[in-house]
């Protein structure tokens, strides 16, 4: 579509109209949560036991049970003090729940996840969010190689070069085929990829150093490739760091006792925002006058999130009785 409707505060186009589109899954999940039921061991870490038995009464009806037949009226955690937080100011319970995170022996695990968080997204957001231009420079260098051979590097530096000067450049609001077209393969390439991998779960180290490793290789070829359909592959590869997201967020689950993860994952979010934000800028003033040492630097990076991966507990598969024990 077409289009530019002046609302007052600004003109209403596509892109806006897209931007809506995506945030929605956002705004239903966040009605959906209101659905959810509390963690009964959060509700004990922070020493409301009369709620954690009512969330656990709440699941247990979810289960098909009869609520007068509940049989379970007090509960508690034996190897968790209750650190209740009543009546505390906010920056004081702040500080409690931050602190904890850089002092022994959690510290050592959140230098870990927050150095695998800037290594994923720093380099997933800035491919991610400069895709349509490379797209563009990706079909303008197949338009004008002709026969030829060209690299990722050599067909995005050679737009560069045949731009159209700036004050003649008209700005349009509608959504190019390519970009749009490009968007679609790889929002379905990668959800396929996710199902296909959630089979192998249980092996998450193994998915995380996998996802690393593919990037790492994909980054290195593409300065040495000259095959322009192998340069596309190639930048494909090198966006699978994407795939990481997941498998890395499920270790601040794991990896923390109940009654820090959730500042240890809200502090993740903020180290991945900030990575993002960083690798945009840098991509973006440096990929077209020193594409490859980009992509080499990359590939450096990668190997050490690949390194630091490595020292991550395995995980242990659990008994039924140590199940039924957490519960």
């Amino acid at each position: 579509m077409n289009f530019s409707i002046d609302i007052g505060l600004m003109n209403f186009t596509p892109w806006r109209l897209l931007t809506i589109v995506m945030a929605l899954p956002l705004g239903i999940s966040a009605i959906g949560l209101q659905l959810c039921i509390e963690s009964p061991k959060f509700f004990i870490s922070i020493g409301r036991q009369d709620e954690a038995v009512n969330s656990l009464q709440a699941i247990y009806m979810k289960n098909g049970g009869i609520k007068n037949k509940y049989p379970v009226r007090n509960v508690y955690i034996s190897q968790e003090t209750s650190r209740k937080g009543e009546g505390k100011p906010l920056l004081q319970s702040l500080k409690d729940q931050t602190f904890p995170l850089f002092k022994p022996p959690l510290l050592r695990r959140t230098v870990q996840l927050s150095f695998l968080t800037s290594v994923i997204y720093s380099i997933n957001n800035s491919l991610v969010m400069w895709m349509p231009s490379i797209v563009q420079a990706f079909a303008y260098g197949m338009d004008s190689a002709g026969a030829g051979s060209m690299s990722l590097c050599e067909i995005i530096i050679s737009t560069q070069y045949h731009n159209t000067p700036v004050d003649s450049l008209t700005c349009t609001s509608s959504l190019e085929e390519r970009t749009l077209f490009s968007g679609i393969f790889h929002g379905l390439l990668f959800s396929g990829i996710t199902v296909c991998v959630s089979k192998f779960a249980a092996h998450k180290k193994a998915l995380l150093i996998a996802f690393l490793a593919i990037p790492l290789v994909s980054s290195a070829a593409a300065v040495l490739n000259q095959d322009e359909y192998a340069s596309l592959v190639l930048f494909v590869g090198m966006m699978m760091t994407n795939l990481c997201m997941g498998v890395l967020f499920s270790y601040y689950v794991e990896l923390y006792p109940t009654s820090h993860r959730g500042m240890a994952a809200c502090l993740g979010v903020m180290v991945a925002r900030l990575s993002g934000l960083a690798g945009v800028n840098f991509i973006g003033s440096y990929v077209m006058t020193h594409c490859a040492a980009t992509f080499y630097a990359f590939s450096a990076y990668l190997f050490c999130g690949i390194v630091v991966a490595y020292f991550l507990p395995a995980p242990v598969a659990k008994t039924d009785a140590e199940c039924t024990n957490e519960a």
